[in-house]
């Protein structure tokens, strides 16, 4: 697919002119690319930005020729692996004992701990990078409140940092901080009066959210570069687009009132459910019911107290190599209706 525009827009290699922000797209999906594919060839790219272009409606974007994609490809790999040491080790998970290395302010400690934790959950890669941008994003009201909210604004930042270094452009962060502090007819108002209706950024991330209270879908969030995927046309799966279009309209996990502990519990439970090989087998109607069913198990344990009521107790035992292995005495309570529908609907073979 190539958009038809006037003649002098043509570069002298067959192509079209290439803009910053065609550039900024063709490296973003690239680098998209190669969390699915090791090593994507320029007709691979190709193919996916035409996708993106298709999926989006972007008739303002003209794609150059291969070769131009070829060199802006090559000098993107080239900066990608001659990143300043202390960038690349940016891209290692966090731990504490990273500390030794960056001294972040003690106070955002617990926002950045509990959004490692909240990483650990849902399956997430939280890196060094993401750390330092929760330490600089947590004192913000509504980011300090809901941990979802942290994840996903530090997440945007951090990737767009990422992207920003791998195309040596400016690092333009307009959108994401108009997002951090207006919301509502504010933040409409200001950009319709101000910078108009079209304003694009090739390196903006999507985020699920659901229609009742805008807020973050996290059954369809996990894993968030997945999901960017499905959304911009690189990767498809009609199943996964039609499962995200139902999650829209169901209440948000925080409207379930669950403690902050059960909340964990249940994302968990959703992340093994959702790596398991049952999960591609069955249609987006069942995906559905399998979530409301681990959705009201939450709420159930959360009603009875189990957790105190019967308490895990930790054993500790050494394995042939004399190192420690911790397991529990009593069995973990599990979402059983939940676990037996998806079962049942992928033995059946996805069938409704």
């Amino acid at each position: 697919m190539r958009n038809i525009c006037a003649k002098e827009e043509e570069d002298n290699m067959g192509g079209y002119r290439v803009t910053e922000p065609t550039e900024k797209l063709i490296i973003k999906i690239w680098l998209d690319l190669k969390n699915i594919h090791p090593n994507p060839s320029a007709p691979q790219v190709i193919r996916a930005v035409e996708r993106y272009i298709k999926e989006n409606r972007r008739n303002d974007i003209f794609l150059p020729s291969l070769r131009e994609f070829q060199v802006i490809l090559r000098k993107a790999r080239e900066q990608q692996n001659h990143l300043p040491d202390e960038q690349q080790v940016q891209q290692r998970l966090w731990s504490m004992a990273r500390l030794e290395d960056y001294n972040l302010p003690v106070e955002s400690l617990p926002h950045i701990m509990r959004v490692w934790r909240y990483c650990s959950h849902t399956d997430e890669q939280f890196t060094i990078r993401q750390a330092k941008w929760v330490s600089r994003l947590c004192h913000f009201p509504l980011l300090s409140q809901f941990t979802a909210t942290l994840w996903s604004i530090s997440y945007m930042y951090a990737r767009k940092e990422e992207l920003t270094l791998a195309s040596q452009k400016n690092h333009e962060t307009f959108l994401e901080d108009v997002n951090l502090v207006m919301h509502g007819l504010e933040q409409y108002t200001y950009l319709e009066l101000s910078r108009g209706h079209f304003i694009t950024d090739p390196f903006a991330l999507g985020l699920p959210v659901n229609k009742e209270d805008n807020w973050l879908i996290e059954e369809a969030a996990h894993p968030i570069q997945y999901y960017n995927a499905i959304l911009n046309g690189i990767i498809s799966n009609e199943r996964d687009k039609e499962l995200i279009n139902k999650l829209i309209d169901i209440p948000a996990l925080p409207r379930l009132k669950l403690t902050p502990q059960n909340e964990m519990i249940y994302l968990s439970w959703f992340t093994h459910i959702r790596k398991s090989e049952h999960w591609p087998r069955i249609t987006a109607d069942q995906a559905l019911k399998v979530i409301l069913a681990l959705r009201k198990w939450s709420q159930t344990q959360q009603l009875i107290h189990r957790a105190t009521e019967e308490p895990l107790h930790l054993k500790l035992t050494r394995n042939d190599d004399k190192a420690h292995v911790m397991s529990y005495t009593d069995r973990l309570p599990s979402p059983d209706e939940a676990l037996k529908l998806l079962s049942e609907y992928a033995q059946k073979g996805g069938s409704k």
